[in-house]
């Protein structure tokens, strides 16, 4: 199954950093989950999350690096470093 992304537990967050999970269908123990991006005020993807992990079926821990989040970002999950990155399917942007 191809992993989906269909929104974050929290898509508030503090400067300081959070805890976040992301709902993603299809996400394993056995996946790889290379990096969780957002687009930036220039444009330019950066890590999310200072460290992240898979804490069960379909759902993806992330503690966020000490950054201001755009609210117009685009968050992406990048699960295979060959596979292209996984953006908010939820016809509900407002949920990712």
């Amino acid at each position: 199954m191809t992993p989906k992304f269909v929104g974050i537990s929290s898509n508030k967050g503090s400067i300081g950093g959070s805890v976040i999970v992301l709902n993603v269908q299809g996400i394993g123990s056995a996946d790889t989950v290379s990096d969780i991006t957002f687009t930036d005020s220039e444009g330019a993807d950066k890590s999310l999350c200072a460290n992240h992990s898979t804490i069960a079926y379909g759902k993806i821990e992330c503690r966020t690096n000490l950054v201001s989040i755009p609210a117009a970002s685009e968050i992406k999950i990048l699960v295979d470093s060959s596979a292209p990155a996984e953006v908010c399917a939820n016809t509900n942007t407002a949920s990712c």
